[in-house]
């Protein structure tokens, strides 16, 4: 496996058609908006493949933040570690809507990371700004609130030695 990319200048055709397992013949990075993403950056990666018809061409792209600081936050607390374990272990288990993971993968220490996922239809990144509606902030917590309910008391979590108690 080629090593994980720490910047959109590194992610290649060779590396997604590794990652993907389908003969990416070009591939694009792109801003998914300013602002999107504390920790990670957060990118739209559009792929031309010779993969099967169905086969998505527009991803989610996460890698490591450009700044130390926020790295650095990200290795002490294992927040990268965590997110790749989610979407390999938990993703297809939530009882809310979550992003299809297509690749996931942590260095080990934490850092660097990668992961691909599901570019969801409608999706939008609000504006940090000038701050998001009634009814998005109302969806948004009843979805967290699903989610939690999901894991409260939950004999499984005690398995799961990565998510903090």
């Amino acid at each position: 496996m080629p090593s994980i990319p720490l910047s959109a200048h590194e992610v290649t055709p060779a590396w997604v058609s590794d990652v993907r397992g389908v003969p990416v013949e070009a591939c694009t990075v792109a801003d998914l908006g300013a602002g999107a993403g504390v920790l990670a950056k957060v990118l739209r990666l559009d792929v031309v493949h010779g993969g099967p018809g169905g086969f998505p061409t527009s991803f989610v792209l996460k890698l490591v933040s450009a700044f130390d600081v926020q790295r650095e936050v990200s290795r002490t607390y294992g927040f990268y570690e965590r997110e790749v374990r989610f979407y390999r272990e938990l993703a297809g288990s939530q009882p809310v809507r979550v992003p299809r993971p297509y690749h996931a993968e942590v260095a080990p220490g934490g850092d660097p990371f990668a992961l691909v996922i599901e570019l969801v239809d409608g999706a939008r990144i609000p504006d940090q700004v000038a701050g998001v509606a009634v009814a998005d902030l109302e969806r948004t917590v009843d979805a967290l609130a699903g989610l939690h309910a999901r894991y409260w008391g939950a004999p499984e979590l005690e398995g799961l030695g990565w998510i903090p108690a």
